[in-house]
């Protein structure tokens, strides 16, 4: 998933695609996957455990590390800064974003909840590119 722009229209539906599950991912640090790291609110350490499960995932099997990039920082603090901020157009509730966090993490891998649609849309702001007028 990359913040620069696209010419192709393949390249643009995989980013598309690529968006949305930035986003889904991404808001699973919310709720903190690290003792003492549980934030209650939009703040400093639910700002950082976003950002940090947005731009990467760790992954450990048999002794080795693989660290998988997932989003450009810039992505995801855009995807942040929308959905946090109370008058924007994406806001989303600290307390319904956590609630589709829980709803997530006891659902069947196979029968995963669709994520919230501000979220999505949030996503797709952040990182497809903004054409304007005569550019296009």
């Amino acid at each position: 998933m990359e913040c620069a722009v696209f010419h192709g229209e393949k390249r643009l539906q995989a980013t598309r695609r690529a968006a949305v599950a930035v986003g889904v991912g991404a808001v699973l640090a919310l709720g903190g996957c690290y003792t003492g790291n549980n934030p209650q609110e939009y703040d400093a350490q639910a700002k950082t455990n976003f950002l940090n499960a947005c731009t990467e995932d760790v992954q450990t099997e048999k002794a080795t590390t693989t660290v998988v990039e997932l989003a450009p920082k810039d992505d995801c603090v855009c995807i942040y800064e929308q959905i946090s901020d109370v008058k924007g157009e994406f806001y989303i509730s600290f307390d319904d974003l956590t609630a589709w966090e829980v709803e997530q993490a006891n659902a069947d891998p196979d029968d995963m909840p669709p994520p919230p649609k501000r979220l999505v849309a949030a996503t797709q702001f952040c990182t497809n590119p903004q054409v304007g007028p005569g550019l296009g």
